[in-house]
């Protein structure tokens, strides 16, 4: 029988197109083996992007902004709660605070993308290899953890675990997620006509690797400032792994 193994944390992509992971040495007793899983190199960024007001804001901090007249620069200033506790202290906070200053609060010109929000991954992204770090460094921290997170996470998990070992007779299986989805009747869906999901299909998605980023975005200003931003986050991402040698030319909004 093969040692067990645990998982490391993900790996992480560098310029000359190789990847570099951390463990740690371990006596030679402890027979458990560090397991790296490594991505492929086709890659199709998925990029999620929240509704109206779900996106953190901050007071600004670039000198480009006026001061808000409210907070000081980086004071949060739109967090929507997460949990009912918070949601109690929220309204309370907002309660106190008469029309004007919500008003300067909330100034289009004196406030800024937030990206230190709160995540709260489960206790199975170990079983994963993600870390909070390597999320945040995808702007996850970007979004309403509440009303995005669980969504993020998912298609962290789902799109990038297609198959695994069956532990007993240690052969290729379906993960249980895309099982799901291949038991599921298309028409149910509301689609148009398609066939269900064959496994030669689940073998071309696993083929490739969808990193999932988050792009929040000032929702105080115009669509079009908003779109340019989002524009700019595809670019760059693109250019990310492009620079990291990777085949990357589109993304899944």
């Amino acid at each position: 029988m093969a040692d067990p193994t645990r998982p490391l944390p993900n790996l992480v992509p560098q310029p000359d197109g190789s990847w570099t992971g951390r463990t740690v040495l371990t006596p030679t007793s402890f027979t458990t083996r560090g397991l790296f899983t490594l991505p492929p190199s086709k890659v199709i960024p998925v990029i999620v992007v929240p509704g109206i007001m779900g996106t953190n804001l901050r007071a600004a901090t670039s000198p480009s902004k006026r001061a808000n007249e409210v907070l000081n620069p980086g004071e949060a200033a739109w967090r929507a709660p997460n949990g009912t506790l918070q949601g109690i202290s929220t309204a309370r906070l907002w309660k106190g605070r008469d029309p004007a200053m919500r008003q300067n609060i909330l100034d289009a010109n004196t406030v800024e993308v937030d990206t230190r929000g709160e995540i709260h991954l489960p206790l199975d992204a170990r079983n994963y290899g993600t870390t909070e770090a390597e999320v945040r460094q995808r702007w996850w921290g970007e979004v309403h953890w509440d009303s995005y997170g669980a969504l993020l996470y998912g298609l962290h998990i789902g799109l990038n675990h297609t198959f695994e070992m069956d532990s007993i007779d240690n052969v290729r299986v379906v993960c249980r997620h895309w099982r799901d989805v291949m038991a599921c009747d298309p028409t149910t869906w509301g689609v148009r006509a398609i066939e269900k999901i064959t496994e030669s299909e689940l073998e071309k998605h696993a083929s490739y690797y969808y990193p999932v980023y988050a792009c929040g975005y000032n929702w105080l200003e115009s669509c079009e400032t908003s779109a340019k931003r989002l524009s700019q986050r595809v670019e760059s991402i693109i250019e990310f792994w492009v620079n990291r040698k990777r085949s990357c030319t589109n993304v899944i909004l």
